[in-house]
């Protein structure tokens, strides 16, 4: 019968801990490998089945009377787009400005100014 002295046993231990660990690290690294590749098939998968479902809503709209739609309600739109031109006149408003008036001295800016900050 064969007794494993210390120096063996802590050989033994060594190695055990060693193959655990590199079985470990080869699961994980198959774990990774096997999450990109699935992210990579489903992203791929539901790509085409998005674009196969646009292809046959478009289809089932194209000699439907509800051919366009929209989800929003007319009012809205038509408010949204009297705000689009406010915005348009405003901006047009703003390029006519003359901001280097702003940035010349005024010497009753300054004598009004020098007499509050007292």
């Amino acid at each position: 019968m064969f007794i494993p002295d210390e120096d063996d046993s802590l050989g033994v231990n060594r190695r055990a801990s060693q193959a655990i660990s590199e079985r470990v690290d080869r699961v994980s690294e198959l774990t990774a490998n096997l999450e990109a590749t699935t992210l990579d098939l489903l992203a791929t998968q539901l790509g085409e089945t998005h674009s196969s479902l646009q292809v046959l809503r478009d289809a089932v709209y194209e000699e439907s009377p509800y051919g366009r739609f929209c989800l929003t309600d007319e009012v809205l739109q038509e408010r949204i787009a009297g705000l689009d031109s406010d915005i348009s006149e405003v901006r047009s408003g703003m390029a006519n400005l003359n901001l280097e008036v702003l940035q010349q001295r005024d010497s009753h800016r300054d004598r009004f100014i020098e007499q509050w900050s007292i």
